[in-house]
């Protein structure tokens, strides 16, 4: 009855095993495919960081452009300031020379009416005449000289202003996507991360469930062996039970001979 017991009790356990390893690689097979789409999120926020990098690398060989071209422009830049005094200086040198000439024409009373009422030799009066306007086409010259200067001089300025405006409006740009693709970088990294961790977890766990897999598997073989040795002893226990009853059966066959030949010795007498 015992051994019929202990067979039942480890029949059930085996019966046990099996059930919890069923539901175990049931597990395992679920979180590997969890882990399949892990991984694959993974390769996904991988490639979506490398486009951003990719970006931000695009994004400082701009920069880098740009500020060659800042150097570049900034040099041009020295040029027109440099051309800009040089064309202050000759308008301050042109205006002073003009009022100069003035104040002494002024001082001179020099002027066609002057020369005209003067009194003088006619052929004087045409000499001077002659000279005032040799001297008011030069000024007319000069102050012409001085509008093509000034209107130089806005342009420069001009020139100087819209390169700047231009350069600053580009460096800001530039400068503003950066921020946004470096703003990307640091939340795909932290996707990554995040995916990174969870995948790492699920590995984990899957090696726990793997080793518990391991662990049932030689349980349900020892439980296994441990049923065939009790079948096995109780097999051969079961070989001697029967041939113990051979052995009395055939003991009592030959006492039951031997009463029988004795009981018919003792008729012959």
């Amino acid at each position: 009855m015992s051994e019929a017991w202990a067979q039942a009790s480890l029949s059930a356990q085996q019966a046990e095993a099996q059930k919890q390893r069923a539901e175990l690689q049931r597990r395992i097979a679920e979180i590997q495919k969890q882990i399949e789409s892990t991984q694959s999120d993974k390769k996904q926020a991988l490639t979506a960081l490398r486009d951003v990098e990719s970006r931000i690398s695009d994004t400082d060989r701009e920069l880098t452009l740009l500020q060659q071209r800042q150097t570049q422009v900034q040099k041009h830049l020295a040029d027109l300031k440099q051309q800009i005094q040089q064309q202050q200086k000759k308008q301050e040198q042109g205006q002073q020379q003009l009022a100069e000439q003035l104040r002494a024409q002024y001082a001179s009373g020099l002027s066609p009416w002057t020369a005209l009422l003067s009194g003088k030799d006619p052929q004087q009066i045409q000499r001077e005449l002659g000279y005032l306007g040799y001297v008011t086409q030069a000024q007319t010259e000069q102050v012409r000289v001085l509008q093509q200067g000034l209107a130089h001089l806005q342009q420069l300025h001009a020139a100087v202003a819209s390169n700047e405006k231009e350069l600053a409006q580009l460096a800001a740009q530039t400068e503003v996507q950066k921020q946004q693709f470096m703003q990307q970088q640091a939340e795909r990294e932290k996707v990554l991360a995040q995916v990174q961790d969870q995948l790492k977890q699920q590995q984990t766990q899957a090696k726990t469930l793997a080793n518990n897999d391991v662990r049932l598997g030689k349980l349900i073989d020892g439980l296994e062996k441990e049923i065939a040795r009790q079948a096995e002893l109780r097999r051969q226990a079961e070989i001697r039970r029967q041939a113990e009853q051979a052995r009395r059966r055939a003991e009592e066959q030959r006492r039951q001979a031997e009463q029988a030949q004795r009981l018919a010795e003792e008729k012959k007498r």
